[in-house]
């Protein structure tokens, strides 16, 4: 397991906020990067465990992924929302 870890200050410290247009040049990024590591799991690796307790590289990626959908459509996120709305009764 690889941990990445950045420091919050310096993260554009003092810079105006990002805008939609260099969010949704970021976000590209990072789901690309996300997508190439996910290219490199072998079958085996799947059900492997993860640092997330009771969670396996699966659920991870099936989690990130449900995040990345909901996060590039308002229509997806309504209606994930509307999912887990319904399981909550």
């Amino acid at each position: 397991m690889t941990t990445t870890t950045a420091h919050t200050d310096s993260i554009r410290p003092t810079v105006k906020p990002i805008d939609h247009r260099e969010g949704t040049a970021l976000a590209a990024v990072a789901y690309a990067r996300f997508a190439d590591v996910v290219d490199t799991l072998a079958e085996s690796d799947w059900d492997r465990p993860t640092d997330c307790e009771g969670w396996t590289v699966r659920h991870l990626v099936a989690h990130v992924t449900g995040a990345m959908r909901s996060a590039a459509s308002l229509r997806e996120m309504l209606s994930q929302q509307r999912e887990i709305a319904g399981r909550v009764k």
